[in-house]
Formats: structure tokens, C-alpha cells, sequence
């Protein structure tokens, strides 16, 4: 949903964990739109790439007059506040990079993913029929990132078990890390450092209990109506 703020009565708002509505303010207007799926979509990236600590958006809402000013169009997706131009950076405050970046936004379903330079990306959440991945700079059309990235895996894919527990990696390059996934039908919840939880478990004020059972890794356990445990799975 795209949503309506104002600079000056909204700008220090938390529109999520990371992120404020002044920081995709376009600095000609006090209006901001700002969709929510283009912030779940940021915030997935802290899920999903460990190493970020945080991110600097460059452009996000901006007025038609000023998308054509710096070289963008009347209509794109930034004026529908669709779009945002982001660096992400570790710990140490360097960059991770493009490669990284836009190969998990491909893992992430992401319709609208451009490399701005080595360090920035583009992205927006625009519908599949409308896709575009490309590179701004040489103004290649990409498809498939990881192939043009030439970036190779760095966990086994699937589900790998350590000295501290299982993990699993979506795409070889990153793992989930607090937060609830669906796999194989079957919920499991990631903590935030990329292990699936096990026991009794409070998350989010309610609790929940996860166990190993049968070929499942620990799938998540809720009772039923009459205090009954059973696997918590997604229907057909």
C-alpha cells in the first residue's frame, strides 16, 4: 500500500525498524509517498544478509520535476514512491556492494532491481509483467543476476547443521535470520543469528513450541482446540 506523509509532521517516524519517512523525502516537496512493500522489502535484506548493519537510502519519493531534473522521468516509479536507491554497509562501514545486493533481491522475488554503480542499487516493486533488471551504467539487460555477477555460493543450499545448530540458505549466498519461513509446507522460526529455534519458544509476546519430528528439522508445534500438539504446516 503506497501511503501519504508529510516532512515536517511525519519526517522522524518510524515506518519501520531501520527506517524514517525523512529519509525518502524528495527535497523539493513535503509530501511523501512511500510504499510499504518496497520497505519490506529493505528490511527482508537485514534478514537476509547477516553482514548489513545498515543503509543509506541516496533517493526515494521524488516529484516528477525533480525525477526529470537528475536525469529520471515524469513517471516512473520513484514519483509513485515505488522506488529506492540504497547502499548497503557491514559493520565496519564498507559497502557490501552490488553483487551481494542484487542477487539477494533476485532471491527475493524482486521485480525492479537496477545497479546504479558499484556500490548502489535500484529497486522498486513494480508487478512481474512489468519486470526489469538492469545495469545503468553499461545499460545491460540482465537476466539473471547471479550469472552476470559471476558471484559464487558461499553455504552449502538448503539445510546445513553446525557445532551450534541448522541454518538453512535459500540461494547459496544468503541465510534466513530472525524471522518466520515456510519450508516444505512446514513453519520454522530463524533466530538472529540464522538458527531455527527449538523448544519452547516466546516470540513476539506468544509462545510457540518447536520440535524434530520425523524427517522435519524443528518444525514449529501449536495445540489445537483441545490442548493437543500439532505441526503447524500450510494447507494445500
Amino acid at each position: 500500500m503506497i501511503k501519504k506523509y508529510s516532512l515536517k509532521n511525519n519526517g522522524n517516524t518510524y515506518i519501520s525498524q531501520h527506517f524514517q519517512v525523512k529519509e525518502f523525502a524528495s527535497p523539493d516537496s513535503d509530501d511523501i509517498y512511500i510504499d510499504d512493500k518496497t520497505i519490506s522489502f529493505l528490511e527482508k535484506l537485514f534478514e537476509y544478509i547477516p553482514e548489513i548493519s545498515y543503509i543509506i537510502v541516496s533517493s526515494g519519493y521524488r516529484t516528477p520535476g525533480y525525477s526529470i531534473s537528475i536525469g529520471g522521468y515524469s513517471n516512473d516509479y520513484h514519483t509513485k514512491g515505488m522506488a529506492v536507491d540504497f547502499c548497503a554497509f557491514n559493520k565496519n562501514n564498507q559497502p557490501i556492494g552490488w553483487k551481494i545486493i542484487t542477487t539477494t533481491c533476485q532471491s527475493l522475488g524482486i521485480n525492479g532491481i537496477g545497479k546504479i554503480d558499484d556500490n548502489y542499487v535500484h529497486i522498486d516493486s513494480r508487478e512481474y509483467s512489468t519486470r526489469w533488471w538492469g545495469d545503468e551504467q553499461s545499460g545491460a539487460i540482465i537476466g539473471n543476476w547471479f550469472d552476470y555477477s559471476g558471484l559464487t555460493t558461499k553455504y552449502e543450499k538448503g539445510w546445513t547443521k553446525d557445532e551450534k545448530g541448522f541454518y538453512y540458505s535459500p540461494d547459496g549466498i544468503t541465510y534466513y535470520k530472525n524471522c518466520w519461513v515456510v519450508i516444505n509446507k512446514h513453519w520454522y522460526y530463524f533466530n538472529k543469528e540464522g538458527y531455527a529455534v527449538d523448544g519452547l519458544q516466546k516470540i513476539d509476546g506468544k509462545y510457540y513450541f518447536f520440535a524434530i519430528k520425523g524427517k522435519w528439522i524443528c518444525s514449529c508445534m501449536r495445540t489445537d482446540e483441545n490442548g493437543i500438539l500439532k505441526e503447524w504446516i500450510v494447507e494445500e
